[in-house]
């Protein structure tokens, strides 16, 4: 099982997640969304070579610190969960180009996104988010956002600060609203 580069295991019924993945020195992509096995096991941090995690539909409430440990992540899927918030370590994750936090119970946004400098996608998509954060302007390589369905107010775009950001990110990326 040397050569596998991209597994995805998501939506079984397993009871953990197999062991033996920390013996593939190969593997860069792991889909284990849609799989209810429980917490992440710690033994997952240590899997530097991984390049994309995807664990859309776990629902797990928060995220285990060692996520940030895997230093050459460049994707991070969290979509469709029921995280709350964000966890400031985020931000230590400067690989990451692609972050999906879409349909989740995010009401803010941690500033540590901000040390993202190699982001290139964020989806927000399907949260409870009031307002675009302005550090999303200090990303220099951000260039596409998806925003849309949140708790926008509808006076928004009346805010002098948020027109400016959303005016901002329309410019410099794709920005759906």
């Amino acid at each position: 099982m040397h050569w596998v580069e991209v597994l995805g295991i998501g939506q079984n019924d397993l009871d953990g997640l197999p062991e033996w993945l920390i013996e593939m020195p190969n593997l860069k992509a792991l889909d284990i969304g849609g799989s209810r096995m429980g917490p992440l096991p710690e033994w997952l941090g240590e899997m530097k070579q991984l390049e994309e995690l995807h664990l859309k539909w776990r629902y797990p409430t928060e995220l285990p610190e060692f996520i940030a440990d895997l230093p050459n992540l460049k994707v991070l899927n969290l979509g469709s969960n029921r995280l709350t918030e964000v966890p400031e370590w985020i931000g230590e994750m400067v690989s990451l180009q692609e972050l999906n936090l879409s349909e989740n119970l995010l009401t803010s946004l941690p500033e540590s996104l901000e040390k993202l400098v190699n982001l290139e996608i964020l989806d927000i998509s399907i949260n409870r988010l009031t307002e675009l954060p302005e550090f999303l302007l200090n990303l220099p390589n951000l260039k596409d956002v998806t925003a849309f369905t949140n708790s926008w107010d509808r006076h928004l775009i009346k805010n002098a600060e948020q027109r400016k950001i959303i005016l901002d990110l329309f410019e410099r990326a794709n920005l759906l609203w």
